[in-house]
């Protein structure tokens, strides 16, 4: 008995799960009100590919202590 399949678009239908916070609220920012984040952030974070195995990406996790792992593609983009 063969598995059903679903395609990528029945998969995540559902997806995202939680509305983005500009759905939320109708969210004017002016130029003025935004922070520069740029000192606090790590220019060369740790990233995976899609197809790194998860026991190294759990590994990377446990030993670095890591809360965020961002997925990019193997030029460097963000996978949305």
């Amino acid at each position: 008995m063969d598995a059903p399949t679903l395609s990528f678009e029945e998969l995540t239908a559902d997806y995202p799960r939680y509305p983005d916070v500009y759905d939320l609220f109708d969210l004017q920012v002016e130029d003025d009100a935004l922070v520069d984040v740029a000192y606090y952030m790590n220019r060369c974070p740790y990233t995976v590919y899609p197809e790194t195995p998860l026991p190294q990406v759990f590994s990377l996790f446990r030993s670095m202590g890591l809360r965020h792992l961002p997925v990019v593609d193997h030029d460097g983009r963000n996978i949305d």
